[in-house]
């Protein structure tokens, strides 16, 4: 039981490489490509498939005050709740399902460089069968 519980706070742990990293640019919109690098299912338990995929997503309406923006994605645009924070700009939408998918994009690791990024699907695609993804890339500001 010890080493299930080390393996899980290691896991999580910071990376072996860490930047100072530079400020988040001020910019009116960002385009984050991202690529499937976890992908499975919930059917009572954890069932991994290959992942696949690319997409293409975004933000215009840079909204900080009102906590809003717009995602432009691969099935069209819609309001999403937006976060600022120093370090990170949180994007969370909820589909007209109910489901929920999150982009965090990362103040890159130095000026001009891209902004890192993570995008995860919760999709409950019936009772009981969840269908989960993540993705990985990076998003480039526009000025």
């Amino acid at each position: 039981m010890i080493g299930g519980i080390l393996a899980t706070a290691t896991a999580c742990g910071p990376p072996n490489n860490t930047f100072s990293g530079a400020p988040i640019p001020q910019m009116v919109a960002l385009t984050c490509d991202v690529r499937a690098v976890q992908s499975g299912a919930l059917n009572p338990g954890y069932s991994g498939e290959w992942p696949s995929g690319r997409l293409t997503l975004t933000f215009i309406n840079l909204d900080a005050e009102n906590g809003s923006a717009t995602l432009v994605g691969n099935v069209g645009a819609g309001r999403v709740e937006f976060r600022q924070r120093d370090d990170q700009w949180q994007f969370i939408e909820e589909t007209v399902s109910g489901n929920v998918t999150l982009t965090s994009v990362f103040a890159p690791p130095n000026e001009g460089a891209s902004l890192p990024a993570v995008h995860s699907r919760h999709m409950l695609m019936a009772p009981a069968n969840a269908s989960i993804s993540q993705y990985t890339g990076s998003c480039q500001p526009k000025f």
